[in-house]
């Protein structure tokens, strides 16, 4: 808690308002994927199969270790 003391009021303001506009962005990135995802089939197709491919490319590194 020493940390606080080193900036003014002001200051600590500024990095709560900065903190809460990153949550709000990052919730609205999310519920707007999680709507795409769940509305449009072609997008949901190419996330499973993107993600398929992830799996499999990762299940080939692993058998080469």
């Amino acid at each position: 808690m020493d940390l606080i003391k080193d900036f003014s009021d002001d200051e600590i303001k500024k990095m709560v308002h900065i903190y809460n506009k990153y949550n709000q962005q990052k919730e609205y990135r999310r519920n707007y994927y999680n709507k795409r995802y769940n509305e449009d089939e072609e997008y949901k197709n190419k996330i499973k199969l993107s993600n398929k491919k992830y799996l499999e490319s990762k299940k080939k590194v692993k058998n080469i270790i």
